[in-house]
């Protein structure tokens, strides 16, 4: 798997036109990201539990909101700004 850098050879200005451009596309595609997981479980074929405990909390699934560290909070303050 290669990663951003590896296969694209401009610049991320070259895509967006602004700096809030850019966090509002990065946030949509975390957000679509976060529910991503749950919706392949879905698809999962069905798990045959033969113990209890398989029924009580082992099978969760989040009902959180994506989350965002205070890193990425701090840094997206400091670039809007700019």
């Amino acid at each position: 798997m290669c990663s951003l850098e590896e296969s694209f050879d401009g610049s991320v200005e070259d895509i967006f036109d602004n700096t809030p451009a850019f966090i509002a596309d990065l946030e949509r595609w975390w957000n679509l990201y976060q529910g991503m997981g749950v919706a392949k479980r879905i698809q999962a074929p069905p798990i045959l539990a033969v113990k209890k405990r398989a029924f009580g909390f082992d099978h969760r699934e989040s009902q959180l909101g994506p989350y965002y560290s205070e890193r990425y909070d701090a840094l997206k303050a400091e670039l809007l700004i700019s």
